[in-house]
């Protein structure tokens, strides 16, 4: 494995990388998007729903973990969010029929739910989304979907079709837990839930893993992004996921033109941070060449 790790300069605006690389007469781009350090976390009300497999893979120390993290999850949220928790084997089943509003009858409720989980059954993903995912965010909150499985299933057309319909304004967020699970569905499960996705070699990992994405939701940059290119061709991913602090997103995109016709040319990004609208610039001469981007 290869891992990189790096400090962001201080500075006080969003950091853009932008690189291209021309083939058969169109521009091919890759645009990497970075939020400064020195941006202040921006405090959002959130609908936190928090899904977990319970099938008979997660027995033992997983299960474990996974109560630990959740409940860990739990703490971290703050009066004025609501949340639930849905837990799925062979069938789905939820601690309320809907979020509800943070306060210590519910967290208590929300700890028993998690003491009482086992490991059992098989892996029924579908319905545990639809639940997650059917009815839209409660007065505005950001909603937040946290996903954790250690497992594959047969039906992955079917859940991803799911979550491109049923999405909306909810962010869906995954965790792959161990090696058996598959890492090519939950990185299209969380790009069509305009979220990220998360993979962890093993159970003993999980609550730290947990913790450092529970730490990074609580940081929304910049939210409803989207960005306009001269002569479009074709980009992906098609709907961007917010960014979070911390959090780097890169954008490709087919261009129909030659790298010369794009001189003076700029994309620009729409944004909100904390509810307000920006906007950002860069022009398309300050560009590097890169084999591969094409």
């Amino acid at each position: 494995d290869f891992e990189l790790e790096w400090t962001l300069m201080e500075r006080d605006r969003l950091t853009g990388g932008f690189y291209i690389e021309e083939f058969e007469g169109r521009t091919h781009a890759l645009l990497f998007l970075v939020p400064p350090a020195a941006w202040a976390p921006v405090r959002r009300r959130r609908e936190l729903v928090l899904v977990v497999d319970t099938s008979g893979s997660m027995q033992g120390e997983a299960i474990e973990q996974a109560r630990a993290a959740l409940r860990a999850a739990l703490e971290r949220l703050e009066p004025g969010d609501r949340f639930n928790i849905i837990a799925f084997s062979n069938q789905a089943r939820s601690l309320f029929d809907a979020p509800r509003p943070v306060a210590p009858t519910t967290l208590a409720a929300g700890r028993g739910f998690l003491d009482e989980l086992s490991a059992d059954g098989g892996t029924e993903m579908d319905d545990a989304l639809r639940r997650s995912l059917s009815s839209p965010p409660s007065d505005g909150l950001l909603r937040q979907v946290v996903f954790a499985t250690d497992g594959s299933i047969a039906n992955e057309r079917t859940v991803l079709d799911r979550v491109r319909r049923e999405v909306g304004e909810s962010r869906l967020f995954a965790i792959g837990i161990g090696h058996g699970v598959n890492a090519s569905f939950l990185r299209s499960l969380a790009r069509h839930g305009r979220g990220t996705h998360t993979l962890i070699a093993g159970p003993g990992q999980l609550a730290r893993n947990v913790a450092e994405l529970m730490d990074q939701l609580e940081r929304p940059a910049l939210e409803q992004l989207s960005l306009d290119w001269p002569v479009p061709d074709e980009a992906w991913p098609v709907l961007l996921p917010d960014l979070y602090a911390g959090e780097a997103l890169m954008v490709l995109t087919r261009l129909g033109a030659p790298i010369e016709a794009l001189r003076g040319e700029a994309v620009t990004l729409h944004a909100e941070r904390a509810g307000r609208p920006m906007r950002q610039t860069w022009l398309l001469d300050r560009f590097h060449v890169a084999r591969g981007v094409a």
